[in-house]
């Protein structure tokens, strides 16, 4: 929202995802979200090629799917696309990190070859200011897991803020953990969430007081994790309204 949306100067984000487009509330905090940046729609993969013709061909449209598979779904109901962008993709048994954000696996690359086939034009490239690297297809190896040899560090980290980890809270975190050349994690033992996702931060509903497991990998992880503590300790730009005590 905060990096590509001006930097392409879009007017309409389409977001193509069936599971978002059924959930009122995931829809409302996308919407959000937006900031008024950009209007946000919604689409099934069955629906996105007729809504992105109700657009004017005027205005410049960003189309987010939420997976490879999405992508390659509603391209078989005629979306035609002449590049993607791969800016996400989480860590899984069985995928390799091309970029701190992106992770890439034997099933990924039949669907980037597949999709290739097509003609399309295929990236990896998480914000603008990243560099664009080709995205593997079937037929090209990828790096060993031990290319990257990303650092760690896990700590907790307190939220001081009276509002919590309130919409606009969770933005600034997200915001900053999204310029980071490192995965961010953030939550408590078993509920942990991508804090590079808006939507991800806001379902923790972190109050003033709540004590929050921090768990940043990659390269920079030290300077990263700084980065992330100082948001925190300025109770995201709030002050500090925490009285002391357990949570």
């Amino acid at each position: 929202m905060t990096s590509w949306v001006p930097t392409l100067g879009a007017k309409v984000l389409l977001v193509v995802d069936s599971a978002a487009a059924q959930d009122p509330r995931r829809r409302a905090i996308l919407e959000a979200s937006a900031m008024g940046a950009a209007e946000v729609r919604f689409a099934n993969e069955a629906a996105a090629k007729e809504m992105l013709g109700r657009i004017s061909p005027d205005d410049v449209v960003l189309v987010i799917f939420a997976s490879l598979e999405g992508v390659e779904k509603a391209c078989e109901y005629g979306l035609e696309l002449k590049r993607l962008t791969i800016g996400h993709l989480p860590a899984a048994a069985g995928r390799v990190a091309l970029h701190p954000a992106v992770h890439i696996g034997p099933a990924d690359r039949q669907v980037i070859e597949r999709l290739s086939a097509t003609g399309m034009e295929i990236v990896v490239q998480p914000l603008p200011s990243d560099k664009v690297l080709p995205a593997p297809r079937a037929t090209h190896s990828l790096p060993p897991a031990t290319t990257l040899t990303p650092g760690r560090v896990e700590a907790k980290l307190r939220v001081v803020n009276a509002k919590g980890l309130h919409l606009r809270a969770a933005h600034q975190l997200a915001q900053l953990a999204g310029g980071l050349p490192c995965e961010v994690t953030i939550g408590s033992p078993g509920s942990m969430v991508n804090g590079k996702s808006l939507l991800g931060i806001t379902t923790l509903g972190a109050t003033c007081g709540t004590l929050l497991e921090v768990v940043i990998e990659g390269p920079g992880a030290d300077a990263s994790f700084q980065a992330v503590e100082r948001l925190f300790e300025s109770g995201f730009g709030e002050g500090s309204d925490w009285a002391g005590g357990d949570s």
